[in-house]
Formats: structure tokens, C-alpha cells, sequence
């Protein structure tokens, strides 16, 4: 019987696993982000956002335009993929660039895409598979028609394990890459408390050299306590001197009457 062929099925290219956003600026990005997110919950809202697109000296219209784009969600909120697109569309934006009027595949952030799969029903494997079935079923004694069915059996095993390693391949590969845009975001965090510790230890040392100038005037004021102790212990034995004299003249004035008594 006459065996027709299935006509191929367009096969479309796989989606490209790039990312417009590049490990050093989502790693930038990554410092702003936790900067502005103060609420550590892993989002940042308009008003948190506010400051820094205002920044960008764009208009209020381009700011709206890019919110809505990398708003994937439509959450009115975004996570640091989608802050990080933002900041890149802000950037193209401000040389000249047009915005898009949606995202292209290689803007979607990374993690909100489709897990990027070859799918067993895609056209390739589907057409291998009819053609596979079609065999199967008719009534063929030709080994060289055998033949051909066990190779086709075997190009879609082999498409399968295909399947699995280019899978296997794209997780390790978004794996390294978020490694890495970690180790550079851990990178600039340590950066920027190493700012921080070298202005705490210059104000500590501030404070250390502090006390110096203290004990000085303490000092100082101490020794013009002493002074003003000294002086004043020297007035009190002024003083107890006179006292001594006045003692004496009584004395001698009752020493007067008495011999004016005795020699009346």
C-alpha cells in the first residue's frame, strides 16, 4: 500500500537563554536595591523606586512607560531582576534609545521565564514519532523497511537523551551565573562596609586622642585649685596671727590695771 509521508511541521528556534542585563550590572544593581529596600522583604514599591528613577532626569511618561514594562507581575512591585531591567532600560533611555513596546525574550528576567525546555512534542520530535508510528502499524516484510523503523526508534531515543543533557546544561549555566552575580554583589557589599570601618576606626581614633587634651586642662585646673587652696591656708594663719596679738595686747592691759590697783 502506498505509504504517504506527514508534511515537516515549521520548526521554530529555541528561545535564546541570554539576558540584556549582564552579571556586573544586575551586581551593581543588586547594592542599590538592598540599599533601598528597607523593609527587607525582597520587593521595593513607587515610593521606595522614587529617588533613584527621578535621578535619571528622565520624564515622568518614560519613568511610567518603564515601570509598566518590567512590572512583569503587575504587581506594583518589583523584585531585583525586574529593578535591575529597570535601571537598564533608564540607562538606554538616556542615550537616545527607544523603549520597546514590550519586552523582547532576552529582557524578560531570568528567573519569570518558561523553564527553557525541548520539549518531547515539539516538531522535530513529533515528526520522527509519525513517522515511526506510521511503520509500525503497516504490514511491512521488507528488512530494509525494519531497518529504517529501528533507526528512527533510535533517533528519537537519542533526541530524548538529547533533551536532557541540553536541560541539564542550561540549569548549570543559570546556576553559575546567579552564583556570580552573588559573589559580585558580596563583593561591592564588603566594599562598601569596608568604607564604613575605616570611618568608625578614624572617629574611634578621634575619641582616643581626645582624653589627651582633657587631662591637660584637667591638669591646668588642678593646679589652679592648689594655688587657690594654698592662698587660702595661708590667710587663715594671717589671719590666727592677728588673733595672737589681739590676745596679747589684752593681756597686757589687764596686766596694766592690775598694777595700777596695786600701786593706788
Amino acid at each position: 500500500s502506498l505509504i504517504t509521508q506527514p508534511s515537516l511541521p515549521v520548526i521554530e528556534p529555541p528561545t535564546s537563554s541570554r539576558w540584556v542585563v549582564t552579571a556586573v550590572e544586575k551586581a551593581e544593581s543588586d547594592v542599590e536595591f538592598k540599599r533601598i529596600d528597607t523593609d527587607f522583604d525582597g520587593l521595593v514599591g513607587g515610593v521606595e523606586c522614587r529617588g533613584e528613577f527621578l535621578k535619571s532626569g528622565l520624564s515622568n511618561v518614560d519613568l511610567a512607560t518603564i515601570w509598566n514594562l518590567v512590572d512583569v507581575k503587575s504587581s506594583g512591585k518589583l523584585n531585583a531582576e525586574e529593578f535591575a531591567l529597570a535601571r537598564f532600560l533608564i540607562t538606554q533611555r538616556r542615550v537616545g534609545m527607544a523603549l520597546p513596546t514590550q519586552l523582547d525574550a532576552d529582557m524578560i528576567p531570568p528567573s519569570m521565564r518558561p523553564k527553557p525546555t525541548v520539549e518531547s512534542t515539539d516538531a522535530a520530535a513529533d515528526y520522527l514519532a509519525r513517522i515511526s508510528n506510521i511503520l509500525a502499524m503497516a504490514d511491512f516484510t521488507s528488512p530494509d523497511v525494519e531497518a529504517l523503523a529501528k533507526e528512527v526508534e533510535g533517533m528519537v531515543r537519542e533526541k530524548q537523551d538529547l533533551e536532557a543533557q541540553v536541560n541539564k546544561l542550561l540549569d548549570e549555566v543559570n546556576a553559575a551565573k546567579g552564583q556570580e552575580a552573588e559573589v559580585r554583589s558580596s563583593i561591592e557589599e564588603t566594599r562598601i562596609n569596608g568604607h564604613k570601618l575605616e570611618a568608625q576606626r578614624d572617629e574611634l581614633q578621634s575619641k582616643l586622642n581626645s582624653p589627651d587634651s582633657t587631662r591637660s586642662d584637667l591638669e591646668a585646673k588642678f593646679k589652679e585649685a592648689e594655688l587657690g587652696y594654698q592662698l587660702a591656708e595661708n590667710l587663715r594663719d594671717e589671719t590666727m596671727n592677728v588673733g595672737d596679738v589681739e590676745i596679747s595686747n589684752d593681756e597686757i592691759d589687764s596686766a596694766q590695771q592690775e598694777l595700777d590697783r596695786l600701786t593706788s
